[in-house]
């Protein structure tokens, strides 16, 4: 488990989490990696500057892309290798695009046909 601690951010009053993780590591957990959506404060801060490609992106750039990709993969297989791929490397963005496109995409994730 990692240890999250939440924080009044002094200059904006927002409750923030710390998280223990920099560079490599934060891109390498899933839970915690937002892809280019770290702001470019945030990519110095975490000393992530040209490990992510540029420019900065929003959640729902990021899922307006990854949705398009998907729809490119012509099988039931290949659709779930995608997400369970996307759901190993950035699950923010894995549930977004599952909450955009939950009655496409459940019988892709939860179906015997893949099995």
């Amino acid at each position: 488990m990692i240890d999250v601690t939440e924080v009044i951010d002094d200059r904006t009053g927002e409750t923030v989490l710390e998280v223990p993780l920099r560079s490599r590591l934060l891109l390498d957990c899933s839970l915690l990696n937002k892809g280019s959506a770290f702001s470019e404060q945030e990519r110095r801060d975490f000393g992530l500057v040209g490990l992510l490609p540029f420019p900065v992106s929003t959640l729902e750039q990021q899922a307006t892309r990854r949705y398009e990709e998907y729809l490119k993969k012509t099988t039931a297989l290949e659709r779930f290798l995608f997400l369970r791929s996307l759901q190993d490397r950035n699950e923010t963005l894995f549930y977004r695009l599952l909450q955009d496109h939950l009655t496409e995409m459940l019988p892709i994730i939860y179906t015997p046909e893949v099995g």
